[in-house]
């Protein structure tokens, strides 16, 4: 909604206030107190001020505040920053009995403010300051950097007061924002155009335009084609001059006159056609003449009266039709006076009442407000023993709001706010101090007898209103006098129908009250008398339609026989279900059919007269249209025939007919499930008072409307009981601190619209500040004006946070808000939640809403908005799908032609595994099928591969008998054996098919050679062999041969390029490594291998190893190697005999080394032990 739509909006509500009339105040207004303690930066408030959004500035003597209602946002000076305000602080001099401007909003929406170190404009779009000093070498500077006043013209021109450090005033100085140049007037002896002093005081710009200066030397009126002034002084020789020449106040009026007023020389009218002064003075035998000539203020109110402040005789007021002055002064005697005789600031509120600041010489005595109505002013002073008094009688700053708040600034205690809607109910409290006023706090019972005159029951006595007066009389207890009541307890009051009161205590029995003779007669229990009361205690009285009297007590129902002055008492009977559910009685109540209800603290009764018995009500947990609670408190049948019953668990209603009642409770709306009392309105709503303020409750629309102590009310808690509406329609409600008095149709909403703001927006909760100078800054205007935000994708946790400027009662106001194109609907919240969050948006345009509404639920529905663009990562974006699709696309051809190749590849592996798999079985059909194991030697082989076909290779064969000598015996043709064990360089196939052609070779060559060959030269031969059939370079292997003969217990060796075998002697128990040195086959086209030859004894071993033990890794890449390996061959072989168990525990040892690390070359092994 537009400034001016809500400018407009609050013209149309005045007009009706002002049609309406002003409903007065009541005396006992409560003002709020704003201190530090709610984050004011200092407690002197120099000046106050609403912006064109809403917010409220208070300026101070340290630092300028910005309040939206919640919290508040301190600008300081900050040396390193020189966008920060000039000082902190902000001035407020009073010049004489004036105040000066240090705080304005310009026309474009700039602040203005005036601080002790110089002059600021506060740019509120980029909350930057913008500070002005005087400069000695620049004429078109500020005159001084301590301005006193500011003001604003039509033309959007800025004139400052300024005054010099030595206190010497620098006439006044303008400001061209277009130019942002100063130009400064001064008075010049020899200048009659000049002005005539730089003494000046306030400023005023006519309805023509003209602008009006007033100094300690006569007035001036800037020209502004000629740049200079025309000046008027006292001339007494001339009647038409302005009457004195000290002009302290100017006011042009809604008629287009211009006002002067003077120290000393009354009040001057300005006639532009004669340019001439007509003056009203104080005429002292005129009582229809001005109060005083020394003129503090001017103020006009709405309805064209001219209010005339004096310095020391009151206040005066002009009616321009008459001509006539009528005046107000203070009179010592009468509180209903004007507080003191000097008025310093004057201002009408939206409800027409005139706030005044008052004075008494050198000292400031408070505000006092002006009832239009009366004519009676209300003092509103300080008192240490109220907190809701003003917080001091040192007021500095006036101020209402567009809401009606009124703001008072005062000097070292804060700020004072007066909220108007927060007066509904009319509320009368303790004044003990005042012999005519209420002398308690603890209400409990009403009766009222007389248009004026009411009855008020009290915990500390009875008291006579008179609501004409507003002054109360009391009636009390004295244990010395029987004619005084009987107690101060007062728990009810009624009426009967000769006119006397019947007053009910709750101690000491009921009392038959003639005020009009003062006679009271005595009821009381007596001890061993049933005609006599009940009991004391008394909760209720009640008449039915036969004007019989109910007493309610504690202990029993008492029914009053007028005729005798006896009573017949109704209890609970235990053994009885006719009799009441429960002695202790809470409340009696006749409905229109003339029946008897009597509610008691175990159920609701209704009382049937001819049998005498009584019908029960009783709460059941498993029947929902039971009573909701069996605590009665009161009992009511509305207008339509609605028959309501108030518990300590809720309203009911119950319908007469079933018997059957529907409750209502805190789920449906009420403040609070103890329903104290309650009264009907002249629309059928229903009025209820509970521990939690009151509510109106609609039956129709079965909504209700609560009001707490923020809008009046005495207190929150109310008192059993303490309800009564009078013939007039008003309701008298009571409680723990006073009693209201109000009629329901005077109960009106607040109708001013609230402003809603953005406060501040976060992003990963860090307050985001407008910089429009950066590229990168996500706000270029403070959040309260930017109307559209682009956020990044990584700014992917943001916050708003907003107020509704709308001060009455701040807590109350109501919030929705919503993002559209996330949110499906309107979330809504309460003051204390006044932020929304939103994290990880897809990228996109948003729109960020948000409203709220007033204390009273009056919304404003437009709220503001604001754009939100969120902008997607490149992976996000059009392109990127694009290219994603493109993507998509290639990747399903290039998945076609992988899986195709995949599948060529995996045929192909399959033909080499199966290459391989036979490669594999070809390799171990070469080894030995089986182990030998005769009566002389057991040898036993192992391989361990690497890969599926390894390059180790062994084999052991007796060898024929060909190789027999022929020497020998025939027993001993058959003790010769081979064992050979090689290593072929590489693994795999290739290795597997290199070692199968070595076999063939090596083994056909042993067995041809004869007894006689050297093992030397059959290796060496097949070196030769070798060399001349391989093509592939690279190929070799290490073979090593051993023959064994056991006809002569010796071994022969030769190796090339193989680990040295071991020869375990058993009978020494030691392991000897038999060396031989040779290198592998295949490399070299001539070798030269060496031989070596053991002798054996029975339970010798020999061991043939490949290179694969030796060098096998850990997972610490630690090898096992040379040393490890001779140290755990020994001692398996000095514990076992097997040569397949030290086979099998050798290479468990070194698997135990390796720790689950996969062998990365073949290991062989070949042991043979003689027997």
């Amino acid at each position: 909604m537009s400034f001016y739509t809500r400018v407009c909006i609050y013209l149309v509500l005045f007009l009706s206030i002002i049609a309406e009339g002003a409903d007065a105040y009541p005396s006992n207004i409560r003002f709020e107190r704003i201190s530090i303690q709610d984050g004011l930066s200092q407690s002197s408030t120099n000046h106050i001020i609403q912006d064109k959004k809403g917010f409220l500035w208070f300026g101070t003597q340290d630092g300028l505040n910005r309040y939206d209602g919640y919290q508040f946002t301190v600008f300081r000076h900050d040396p390193m920053d020189s966008t920060s305000i000039s000082d902190n602080f902000i001035l407020n001099v009073r010049g004489g009995l004036f105040l000066f401007n240090s705080l304005i909003e310009d026309q474009s929406g700039n602040l203005w403010i005036a601080t002790s170190n110089g002059l600021n404009r506060f740019d509120m779009e980029t909350s930057v300051f913008h500070s002005y000093y005087h400069d000695p070498d620049d004429p078109h500077s500020i005159s001084s950097n301590n301005p006193l006043h500011i003001y604003e013209d039509r033309q959007g021109m800025i004139w400052i007061k300024t005054i010099s450090t030595d206190g010497v005033q620098l006439g006044i100085d303008r400001f061209d924002p277009k130019t942002e140049k100063f130009f400064r007037y001064r008075h010049d002896p020899d200048d009659s155009t000049s002005l005539v002093s730089d003494r000046t005081r306030l400023l005023c710009e006519d309805r023509d335009g003209n602008l009006w200066i007033g100094s300690n030397n006569g007035l001036c009126r800037y020209n502004r084609e000629t740049d200079n002034f025309v000046c008027f002084v006292a001339d007494s020789s001339d009647a038409g001059s302005v009457s004195s020449n000290d002009v302290l106040k100017i006011l042009s009026d809604s008629g287009g006159r211009l006002w002067v007023g003077t120290m000393g020389g009354g009040l001057n009218l300005f006639h532009k056609d004669t340019q001439s002064f007509s003056a009203y003075r104080a005429d002292p035998d005129d009582p229809n003449s001005l109060g005083g000539d020394s003129i503090t203020n001017l103020y006009e109110d709405r309805s064209g009266n001219l209010w005339i402040g004096t310095a020391d005789n009151g206040l005066s007021k002009f009616d321009p039709t008459t001509g006539k002055f009528t005046n107000y002064r203070h009179d010592p005697n009468d509180p209903n006076s004007i507080g003191d005789t000097a008025v310093l600031t004057m201002y009408e509120d939206q409800s027409g009442f005139l706030w005044i600041v008052v004075s008494h010489p050198g000292t400031l005595t408070g505000v006092d407000m002006l009832d239009p109505k009366t004519e009676k002013f209300t003092r509103f002073r300080y008192d240490p023993d109220n907190q809701f008094s003003l917080s001091s009688n040192f007021i500095i700053s006036l101020y209402e709001d567009r809401s009606g708040v009124m703001w008072i600034g005062t000097g070292g205690a804060g700020v004072n706010k007066f909220s108007p809607s927060k007066e509904k109910f009319k509320r009368y409290e303790e004044d003990a101090g005042n012999p005519k006023g209420l002398g308690t706090y603890m209400i409990w019972s009403f009766f009222e007898n007389d248009a004026d005159v009411a009855w008020v029951g009290t915990a500390f006595g009875l008291y006579r209103f008179n609501r004409e007066t507003e002054e109360f009389t009391g009636y009390f207890h004295d244990p010395q006098d029987s004619t005084t009541l009987g107690s101060n307890f007062i728990r009810d009051i009624l009426q009967d129908q000769m006119g006397v009161l019947w007053v009910a205590s709750n101690n000491n029995g009921l009392d038959r009250f003639n005020y009009l003779t003062g006679e009271i007669a005595h009821f009381r229990r007596i001890p061993g008398d049933s005609t006599s009361l009940s009991f004391n205690s008394i909760s209720n009285l009640a008449k039915d339609s036969y004007d019989t009297l109910w007493v309610a007590t504690n202990r029993g129902l008492s029914k009053y026989h007028s005729s005798t002055r006896t009573f017949t008492n109704y209890r609970h009977i235990p053994s009885d279900s006719t009799s009441l559910s429960s002695s202790s009685i809470s409340v009696t109540y006749a409905d229109r059919k003339g029946d008897l209800w009597v509610g008691s603290v175990s159920g609701l009764n209704k009382f049937n007269r001819e049998t005498g018995h009584f019908k029960r009500y009783m709460s059941n947990p498993d029947d929902p249209t039971s009573l909701s609670h069996n605590n009665i408190l009161c009992i009511y049948e509305d207008k339509a025939g609605n028959f309501w019953v108030g518990t300590w668990g809720g309203l009911n209603l119950l319908d007469r007919e079933t018997g059957k009642f529907i409750p209502y409770t805190t789920r449906d709306g009420l403040p609070n499930d103890s329903i104290y009392n309650l009264s009907e309105d002249g629309h059928g709503n229903i009025w209820l008072m509970t521990n939690k303020g009151i509510s109106c409750f609609d039956p129709a629309a079965l909504t209700f409307r609560n009001y707490d102590v923020n809008d009046g009310l005495q207190s929150d808690e109310f008192n059993h009981g303490a309800c009564y509406r009078n013939r007039r329609g008003e309701i008298y409600m009571g409680g723990v601190n006073g009693f209201n008095i109000f009629h329901p149709d005077s109960i009106k909403d607040d109708l001013n619209i609230p402003q809603i703001s953005l406060t501040d927006f976060k992003v990963l909760n860090k307050s985001v500040r407008a910089d429009p100078s950066s590229p990168h800054s996500i706000l270029k205007k403070d959040i309260t004006f930017s109307d559209q935000i682009v956020l990044d994708y990584k700014d992917r946790i943001f916050t708003f946070e907003f107020a509704a400027l709308h001060f009455a009662s701040p807590g109350k106001n109501q919030y929705a808000y919503m993002m559209e194109g996330f949110d499906l609907d309107w979330i809504y919240t309460d003051a204390k939640r006044r932020y929304a969050t939103y994290t990880n948006l897809n990228g996109g345009d948003y729109v960020f809403r948000v409203k709220a509404s007033n204390n009273d639920g009056v919304w404003d529905e437009e709220g503001i908005a604001v754009k939100v663009t969120v902008i997607p990562p490149f992976w996000k974006r059009g392109w990127f799908y694009f290219l994603e699709i493109i993507s998509v696309l290639l990747l399903i051809a290039g998945l076609f032609l992988y899986q195709k190749k995949r599948y060529q590849e995996q045929m192909e592996l399959r033909r080499k595994s199966d290459e391989i798999e036979l490669a594999r079985e070809v390799q171990l059909s070469m080894l030995p099928r089986k182990s030998i194991s005769t009566d002389r030697i057991e040898v036993v082989g192992k391989m361990i591969t690497a890969t599926e076909v390894g390059g180790d290779y062994y084999d052991f064969i007796e060898l024929p008998s060909h190789q027999i000598n022929p020497n020998d015996s025939p027993g001993m043709n058959r003790l010769r054996y081979c064992i050979v064990a090689g290593d072929a360089t590489g693994h795999g196939m290739a290795a597997g098919l290199f070692v199968g052609m070595v076999k063939m070779t090596s083994m056909y060559a042993i067995q041809a050679i004869r007894y006689q060959s050297k093992l030397n030269r059959l290796i060496s031969d097949l070196n030769a062999a070798m060399m001349m059939s391989l093509t592939q370079r690279g190929m070799g292997m290490c073979l090593a041969i051993s023959i064994i003969d056991l006809n002569k217990m010796v071994v022969e060796l030769c190796s090339a390029g193989m680990p040295y075998p071991y020869h375990y002697r058993q009978v020494t128990k030691e392991l000897i490594p038999l060396i031989m040195k040779g290198p592998p086959l295949g490399f070299f086209r001539k070798i030269d291998p060496q031989m070596t030859r053991a002798e054996l004894d029975h339970d010798d071993v020999l061991i043939f190893l490949s290179d694969g033990f030796e060098e096998r890794f850990n997972m610490e890449d630690d090898m096992w190697g040379e040393d490890r390996l001779e140290r755990e061959l020994l001692s398996i072989c000095q514990k076992e005999r097997s040569p397949d168990a030290i086979a099998e525990r050798l290479i468990s040892s070194c698997n135990n080394f390796a720790g689950g690390r996969p062998n990365n070359d073949d290991m062989t092994i070949v042991v043979a032990r003689i027997r």
